[in-house]
């Protein structure tokens, strides 16, 4: 311990654990694994949009479809736990947005209904358009 008396100790030890965890750095479901707990609902947003651009990257529409509900059923769950509002969270915004934007689509594309490979990138794209609107919106709160 060098350059360090025992008076000086104390504070250094306190400043470190002031500092915080960098929520950036976590993943949504390591709240709960890690007992971690948050200071704000701006922490959980910032968990939530990074769990958001994660599923923008996911192919399989199997696990864009599971991972989304996934992050919805820990959002509601980490809301109960630390006692934040899910207005902020935006998921009634996503339903709402995706009925229009996937009929649309499937509007726009009547020539390839027949082709189910067509429907379903219809189908993830939708989603996709969909996420990135939450994304913008809770960005912007």
């Amino acid at each position: 311990m060098e350059g360090i008396s025992y008076s000086n100790l104390g504070k250094k030890i306190n400043k470190t654990i002031n500092r915080g965890i960098d929520v950036s750095k976590l993943e949504l479901k390591e709240i709960f694994e890690k007992n971690i707990n948050l200071q704000s609902p701006n922490d959980l947003k910032v968990l939530f949009i990074k769990e958001l651009k994660h599923l923008l990257l996911l192919e399989n529409i199997y696990e864009i479809i599971n991972h989304f509900f996934e992050t919805e059923n820990l959002i509601h769950q980490a809301c109960q736990k630390f006692q934040f509002s899910e207005d902020e969270f935006m998921y009634d915004e996503f339903y709402k947005n995706l009925s229009p934007i996937l009929l649309r689509s499937l509007i726009d594309q009547t020539t390839n209904l027949d082709d189910v490979d067509s429907v379903i990138n219809i189908l993830k794209e939708s989603i996709r358009i969909a996420i990135e609107d939450i994304i913008y919106k809770t960005e912007l709160n």
